[in-house]
């Protein structure tokens, strides 16, 4: 679709203090009220600009090219939600989970006329999502699809990468600096593009370092109970052949077969699949030769299953 890639953000109040900023992205001839509609979450130490620069590159202006109207969404203190995370921020991973998420899709629904929304999610969102939809039965109808990037819940893998990144920095030297700060200040440090609060990390963590239970620190609520009488909106998981700690491929299935009972499977992304090169954490959706890769098959995926006919 040709035409230039307009890009807007409008605040959604969560609280009297606490504003989500949610970023629209669409090319300028369409309007937005007409076209199929896209969600993005990001996941932890991020934010919505792994899915999008100013420049055109990235996920959410390939699939507005191809119609779609794109929204990005930056997670409570993140990106340019309003207030930034810092010192004393106290929202928890739950918060994200029964708020921000929520208040995000039905305010998209009732703007697009009820038209069921396409779900992308880069790693930690997809778990966050999933968690969402599992604790509120009515957002299922307003999904017609879910596509996670790198997604996984635990992390068992022991790669040396693995070991590193996850096993000793997040799970371990985080806490330091959590503590020194009084919140994760992952972009400072050169550990992430976006910050957390004490909570959100402690929570994730409390999540990555339990592999065989899935429980939410805040009330105990039992996950891996509940999925085992759900069934998700049509779901494509992929990972790339080079994430050797934050998605590898056999914690990314692990997560598909907690919330599926092992229906689904993990697509790997890289040579030996067919790919041009093999694709790691981040650069599955930010390295240039994506578009003419693998962002055909998530636009595939979107489109089958836009008309939410298969819920």
């Amino acid at each position: 679709m040709q035409g230039k890639i307009i890009y807007k953000t409008e605040y959604l109040s969560v609280t009297d203090e606490e504003k989500l900023a949610i970023h629209q992205i669409q090319v300028e001839s369409q309007t937005a009220t007409n076209r199929p509609v896209v969600l993005m979450l990001h996941g932890a130490i991020e934010n919505s600009k792994i899915f999008f620069s100013r420049s055109g590159k990235g996920l959410a202006p390939f699939l507005a090219r191809h119609g779609y109207c794109v929204y990005a969404l930056d997670f409570r203190g993140r990106g340019d939600s309003i207030p930034a995370i810092a010192k004393g921020s106290s929202v928890t991973q739950l918060e994200l989970i029964e708020q921000d998420i929520p208040l995000t899709i039905n305010h998209l629904w009732e703007r697009h006329n009820c038209q069921p929304m396409a779900i992308v999610a880069h790693s930690w969102g997809g778990v966050m999502m999933s968690a969402a939809l599992v604790r509120d039965s009515s957002l299922k109808a307003k999904i017609s699809s879910l596509s996670y990037f790198v997604t996984k819940r635990s992390v068992g893998a022991l790669t040396p990468e693995a070991i590193l990144k996850v096993h000793i920095v997040w799970n371990r030297l985080a806490f330091y600096f959590t503590k020194r700060d009084g919140f994760l200040a992952a972009k400072k440090i050169g550990m992430g593009s976006d910050n957390e609060t004490v909570r959100t990390h402690s929570d994730s963590v409390f999540w990555v370092k339990h592999l065989n239970k899935w429980i939410d620190p805040s009330d105990h609520f039992d996950y891996k109970a509940a999925f085992k009488d759900f069934a998700h909106p049509p779901l494509l998981s992929i990972t790339g052949a080079s994430d050797k700690a934050l998605g590898h491929p056999k914690d990314c299935q692990r997560f598909l077969n907690e919330i599926s009972s092992g229906t689904l499977k993990v697509t790997i992304i890289g040579k030996k699949t067919g790919y041009p090169i093999d694709y790691d954490h981040i650069n599955l959706l930010t390295h240039s030769s994506a578009p003419d890769s693998h962002f055909p098959v998530v636009l595939d995926h979107i489109k089958r299953h836009e008309s939410g006919e298969s819920l």
